[in-house]
This record gives C-alpha cells, structure tokens and sequence, in this order.
C-alpha cells in the first residue's frame, strides 16, 4: 500500500527519484501510465497486470469501452529503476501532468501519482473544502 508524499525534483532529461518509502513495493520495474486531473500514475508490475485484466475484460461492443482502453493503455509505458533510484518518465507523460521541476509524489493506495507541485497544491487547495463532504459520501 502506497501512502504519504514526497518531493523531488524533475531533471532536464526527464528523470526522477523514486522516494525510498516507495521504492520496496516496486521492485525494479513499474508503471507509468497517464492519470487523471493532470497526473502520472505509477503501478508495480503485478498491480498493473490486475488493473490491465480488467481492462481486457471490457465488452469492445461498447464504445466507451474501445475508447477508453486505447487512450489509457497508448499512454502505460514500463521503466526500470536504476541504479540511482530514478526513473525516466516519457515526454508525452511529462506534458499531459505538465510536470516542470518541482513534482510531489502521493500514495494513492495501490498506486502513486506524481504531479506538478504547483497543479497539486492549487488541486488540493479546491478539495480541501470538500473533505468533510467527500467522506460523507464515501462508502468503507
């Protein structure tokens, strides 16, 4: 399980420190795959697979199922960690979170997102007033 946040810092050539909070629930490899509200998602090998099962699982009867599938699985692309920690993130990841240097990292469970700190903190500032509402909302 993924939890807590980090800062680090984006290089010129696209790579970044996995926190080492995280790095264990990896292994050497992982996912990165273009996320929702401008962020990165980061899946270990073995979640990804659950979550791409499911997505194979869709009816391509439908639609929004085609769609959908396409556009998430076009953008999942699998990197290794290196030696250092880092990882290389694609140029079409690093636009669609539009990353720049400063990026936060966020446990979200059974995946990590990576985000501009600058998207973050304006995205956190909007929800935080809806946490008391959110949490009424959802069901545990």
């Amino acid at each position: 399980m993924f939890i807590g946040n980090y800062n680090y810092n984006l290089d010129d050539k696209g790579r970044i420190s996995i926190p080492n909070a995280y790095k264990a629930s990896f292994g050497e490899k992982l996912v990165c795959v273009q996320g929702f509200e401008e962020c990165i998602y980061l899946f270990s090998v073995s979640d990804w697979q659950v979550l791409a099962e499911k997505i194979s699982n869709l009816s391509i009867t439908k639609s929004a199922n085609r769609k959908f599938a396409r556009l998430f699985m076009s953008n999942a692309f699998e990197t290794v960690i290196d030696a250092k920690g880092r990882i290389n993130l694609e140029a079409v990841l690093i636009n669609h979170a539009n990353l720049k240097k400063e990026c936060v990292f966020l446990g979200a469970s059974n995946h990590v997102e990576i985000w501009d700190k600058e998207t973050w903190e304006k995205y956190k500032d909007s929800c935080d007033e809806e946490y008391d509402t959110l949490a009424e909302e959802v069901e545990l």
